[in-house]
């Protein structure tokens, strides 16, 4: 991986430190809640907070008043995002003075709860289903939002794409390769206490048997340590074992 460095000292926003709640409120857009706590990251009384939800190119921002004192626009209804059911938030703290804008810290790829709970819902993958054709799967990913496991809506069964033998047989091992090679390829710094959604999926993936941590420079070839990796997540299923035992067992039927 390459390295990078932060020379405008931003710092992060620990994303135990904020509490996001999406309220549906059918037939009409959902609003949401935001609570953080920015007593302990030493930033200056007077930044402005503002709360972002974005979805693709959809995006809303809002008005959270400062950090000595925090509050929050009226009306947060997120009638300008175009997907009611996956929504992603982003936190910023920026400079009142001086510097007009200046981005002093950040929480970005924030996922509501659907209801008030304690934190947020935190995943590696999450999972969607839309209109692809033929298409039975694909990938969508960035640096700044979870990755989403995009099914075809045809299939329209959570519980199979959650949990059939044969789908994650198929389907998962290639996802994680493809992940695994967005992170070692890209510009992303391994930092085994993050809050990045790269650093949550390099600590699943080191957390198997027999995976060391990721290779550092880019003098390094990735590829070895991607095999090791995805030939260690389908041993710890263990994925072509429940495959051959799902097909035999709808062969029995």
């Amino acid at each position: 991986m390459k390295r990078t460095f932060n020379y405008t000292n931003r710092k992060r926003i620990p994303r135990g430190n904020v509490q996001i709640a999406l309220k549906k409120q059918e037939p009409n857009p959902p609003t949401f809640d935001a609570r953080f706590n920015l007593s302990d990251l030493k930033l200056p009384p007077d930044g402005k907070v503002y709360v972002e939800a974005y979805y693709r190119t959809s995006y809303m921002r809002f008005d959270f008043g400062t950090v000595a004192e925090p509050g929050s626009e009226e009306d947060r209804t997120l009638r300008d995002i175009d997907n009611r059911e996956l929504v992603y938030f982003r936190v910023k703290v920026t400079d009142a003075t001086g510097e007009q804008g200046r981005l002093l810290a950040e929480a970005d790829g924030l996922i509501a709860n659907p209801t008030e709970g304690p934190g947020n819902h935190v995943c590696i993958l999450e999972v969607k289903f839309e209109d692809l054709g033929n298409l039975p799967w694909s990938l969508e990913i960035n640096d700044s939002a979870t990755p989403t496991l995009v099914v075809n809506r045809r299939i329209s069964n959570k519980e199979y794409v959650r949990s059939n033998a044969a789908f994650f047989a198929l389907v998962y091992p290639a996802v994680v390769r493809e992940l695994l090679t967005f992170i070692l390829n890209g510009d992303h710094e391994y930092d085994p206490d993050g809050d990045d959604w790269r650093d949550r999926w390099l600590r699943f993936i080191t957390a198997l048997p027999d995976v060391d941590s990721p290779p550092e420079g880019e003098e390094i070839d990735p590829r070895p340590w991607i095999d090791t990796a995805v030939r260690a997540f389908c041993e710890r299923q263990p994925a072509c074992t429940a495959f051959l035992e799902s097909l035999a067992a709808e062969e029995q039927r």
